[in-house]
């Protein structure tokens, strides 16, 4: 109770003006349609992958319940064109590559073996394909599926210097092209050649259910792969509690170099990554407030965890408010700073501007993972990101799914959910980051007179003074080391002092 009085008295801080929506796009049909991935082509615009009931006209070339579902966007949002995939059976997409020749590679799960689906090992297979970006043609140039004969999911793919792939997913066969299995379900990994082939495939985990939600290639040449597991035993051994999250370092060979757990009792999971200078930073959510998570808002936050390249923890951040937060995807900007799509059904804490229930939440942290804006997307029922990209023209546009229906940030919807894309206008400048200065800010409340104590004996150039909406009140360039706040009404402000080539930013109280 406590904490959450805390949050109703003190609002959401952000560090500057989060970039407004461009536009926004529904897509789908009568039923439940969910896209997963998100990709810029090379004209300027978006293609989207993901999950389409498919008996309607508005999904072409469908087959049969349900179909991947691969959608190209227009630079400005329009529909250029779509095709559906797969069999008479399910299908489910889950990634989508642009290549250098301007056609596509799709990939995700199948259950069919007609249609796009040449051949079915059992159950769920892994299926790949490349098909043509034509809309009048829709070719499958080629395509193969992978697996055993129990259900075998693909999660991830990532392009090899060699023109080869290599898969990244689940798998519960122990048969078929599945090496040996360790237990319920187990992490699945494959090399394929340009001709999809396999060059070489690893199964790792332990006893439990073992799941890849993502892998990213690393600078060395191999792969990091990360989800979460229930194991503790073969390849996982370091089990903290329910579920944790787990980061599995591999070779450019597929051979296991470390894997680690982290979390806390309750349930952890990692959903992306992005490599910076010397380290690996995961995304994800947790519900554990013990062991490797060092603070709890409530529920479920949005979970940054900074590791070195030996998977050795760096710094753990908690990101969130009084309802359930996650963090979904993740990018490198190219200043450094650190872009992450997730879903928020907060609107305390480090939340503010959410619409309803779930909303995509839009976070753009500096290097030392500070928050220097956020952003709430949706309307009054839920919708969620799964998927983001950040594009040519310094914006960013998310993918994942919608309820709500034509208010707020939504168009109208087709269905029960849809496709939801939005697209953010690209911010003005970079943001650089000048070297930190150290200033002690007092009183703290402040009636009047704001005194700034710097502790190396330097004197502020300017300061600027910013309320949490984003807009500036006071700026000005000071004689000596304190600001008239007087005319300030009463609330919760951010200042921000420069000195030098140094800066400063911090919140403070008007009574």
């Amino acid at each position: 109770m406590i904490k959450k009085l805390l949050y109703l008295l003190l609002p959401a801080c952000a560090l500057g003006q989060a970039p407004v929506v461009q536009w926004n796009r529904t897509l789908g049909t009568s039923s439940v349609d969910i896209g997963m991935d998100i990709a810029e082509t090379n004209d300027g615009g978006i293609v989207v992958m993901g999950d389409a009931w498919s008996q309607t006209s508005a999904v072409q070339n469908a087959h049969g319940d349900n179909e991947m579902w691969l959608v190209k966007l227009n630079p400005d949002g329009t529909t250029a064109w779509n095709r559906a995939f797969g069999g008479a059976l399910s299908d489910h997409g889950r990634k989508v590559i642009p290549t250098q020749d301007g056609n596509y590679i799709i990939a995700g799960t199948t259950y069919s073996s007609n249609g796009d689906v040449s051949q079915s090992h059992g159950m769920g297979d892994y299926w790949i394909a490349k098909v043509s970006a034509s809309a009048n043609t829709g070719n499958v140039f080629w395509q193969k599926s992978f697996g055993g004969t129990h259900n075998d999911f693909l999660d991830q793919v990532i392009e090899t210097p060699d023109a080869g792939y290599v898969l990244f997913g689940h798998s519960r066969s122990t048969d078929g092209q599945v090496g040996t299995n360790h237990g319920i379900e187990d992490l699945w990994i494959i090399k394929i050649d340009a001709s999809a082939n396999i060059v070489w495939q690893h199964v790792y985990g332990g006893s439990g259910e073992d799941i890849i939600h993502k892998a990213i290639s690393t600078s060395d040449g191999g792969y990091l792969a990360l989800g979460y597991t229930n194991s503790n035993d073969g390849d996982l051994t370091q089990n903290h509690g329910i579920e944790d999250g787990y980061a599995l370092k591999i070779a450019a060979d597929g051979t296991l170099q470390w894997s680690k757990q982290y979390g806390g009792s309750l349930f952890d999971v990692f959903y992306s990554a992005v490599e910076v200078d010397g380290a690996y930073i995961l995304a994800g959510t947790t519900a554990s407030d013990d062991g490797d998570v060092n603070q709890q808002h409530d529920v479920h936050d949005g979970w940054l965890l900074k590791i070195g390249m030996d998977g050795q923890i760096l710094e753990s951040h908690l990101y969130g408010g009084e309802g359930s937060d996650s963090f979904e995807s993740i990018e490198l900007a190219s200043n450094g700073d650190i872009v992450v799509a997730g879903n928020t059904l907060s609107n305390t804490g480090d939340v503010s501007g959410n619409h309803g229930q779930f909303d995509v939440w839009l976070v753009r942290f500096d290097p030392n993972l500070d928050i220097i804006w956020q952003k709430c997307i949706g309307a009054s029922s839920s919708d969620v990101a799964y998927g983001l990209c950040l594009t040519s023209d310094g914006g960013y546009a998310t993918i994942g799914y919608t309820e709500s229906n034509n208010e707020y940030d939504v168009q109208p919807n087709h269905g029960i959910y849809d496709f939801y894309v939005t697209k953010l206008v690209p911010e003005a400048l970079a943001v650089d980051h000048p070297d930190p200065i150290s200033v002690e800010l007092f009183p703290n409340p402040v009636a009047t007179e704001l005194q700034l104590r710097f502790r190396d004996g330097m004197t502020a150039d300017s300061v600027t003074i910013t309320d949490m909406t984003g807009k500036t009140v006071l700026s000005e360039n000071p004689v000596s080391n304190s600001v008239d706040v007087s005319s300030l009404a009463s609330g919760t402000y951010l200042i921000a002092i420069s000195a030098g080539n140094k800066s400063f930013t911090s919140k403070f109280i008007k009574k």
